[in-house]
């Protein structure tokens, strides 16, 4: 989980379907935790071991033809994603139990659906040429893909610092366990949402596909959707995280305080 935020939205995302509002047995609720915890964390290591052969795979094919710089950049890629899903395994693992338990069916479909784009991001390199051929002309995909590792690099490095202040309560499933104000959190209320967001643009610059352009649209929108929703559950469960929202931003700082 990831945010410090309020209820006044100042936009509105398009709702779940209404069976989605269904509300959870605390049975049902707990057996998707011990899922979270216990298995969530070996599919996802076992997609970043994936991530190393594709990766080496990748980066052997373009250095034979000559593509030095973009095969760099490839494999910076194939790195940041190895390491994104690491990150998150082992962040899963050990994340504290929640005080509020999911209660909505929505509170798992969205995660859920979230998370796998992060394995179909993985899956990338199985998909059509078609797909995977970069739209922008050969003369600019070298640049282009450093820059994009680079605003990776940055992406990542904002949601570690965000991790390091928000320890164990970090989740996928949407609940509620500690709330954090401090380091990047006394700024926005979803850091490590920005953090991924950062380093979405470095991975879509990094390659500018289409198949990586329709992820990135659909991760975006999930992780907005996801975020509102965690902001709906802990505002209705901490005063302080209400309080919050006059201080910080969503994704981004505020200019100025709401009084």
């Amino acid at each position: 989980m990831d945010g410090t935020g309020g209820t006044r939205f100042t936009h509105r995302m398009p709702a779940p379907p209404a069976d989605a509002e269904q509300p959870l047995s605390s049975g049902v609720a707990r057996a998707a935790l011990a899922v979270e915890r216990y298995v969530l964390p070996w599919a996802y290591g076992y997609q970043a071991w994936q991530r190393v052969g594709a990766g080496l795979e990748t980066y052997r094919k373009l250095t034979a033809a000559g593509a030095h710089g973009i095969a760099f950049a490839a494999l910076g890629k194939d790195s940041l994603i190895f390491l994104l899903m690491v990150f998150t395994g082992v962040t899963l693992l050990l994340s504290r139990a929640p005080v509020t338990l999911p209660n909505r069916l929505k509170h798992l479909i969205v995660p859920l659906a979230m998370s796998y784009y992060f394995f179909l991001y993985g899956m990338v390199d199985r998909l059509p040429d078609a797909l995977r051929e970069s739209l922008l002309p050969p003369g600019w995909q070298t640049p282009v893909a450093v820059a994009g590792l680079m605003l990776s690099l940055l992406g990542y490095a904002i949601s570690i610092w965000a991790l390091v202040h928000l320890g164990r309560s970090f989740a996928m499933l949407v609940s509620v366990r500690r709330v954090v104000a401090s380091g990047p959190y006394a700024y926005v209320r979803h850091p490590i949402y920005l953090g991924y967001a950062i380093d979405l643009c470095g991975l879509l610059l990094t390659s500018f596909s289409p198949a990586m352009l329709i992820l990135g649209a659909g991760f975006i929108t999930f992780l907005v959707i996801r975020a509102r929703m965690e902001e709906e559950m802990l505002s209705a469960a901490d005063a302080g995280y209400r309080e919050a929202v006059a201080r910080t931003g969503f994704l981004l700082p505020r200019l100025s305080v709401r009084r």
